[in-house]
């Protein structure tokens, strides 16, 4: 997601809250999925809008959004 390629990852609860829908998510040992998930990425279609869905995502993965709660908790516990 940071790099913007197509995202795939097995479909796990911390993975779905870290890819939200910039990631496509398959069953976890299904091989099958997989591929075609793969096969999907390769559509000019699917990799266009997985890349908008990817430079969204990374805004609100990067630090400063992270470093903000931590100093808005920090302060409400300091006062």
């Amino acid at each position: 997601i940071a790099c913007g390629a197509p995202c795939i990852a097995s479909d796990i609860p911390a993975l779905r809250e870290s890819g939200a829908d910039a990631a496509m998510f398959t069953p976890v040992g299904d091989s099958l999925s997989l591929a075609k998930a793969i096969a999907r990425t390769l559509e000019p279609e699917t990799a266009r809008a997985m890349r908008h869905a990817s430079a969204a995502r990374r805004s609100a993965l990067s630090w400063e959004p992270i470093i903000e709660q931590w100093q808005e908790l920090i302060q409400s516990v300091v006062g």
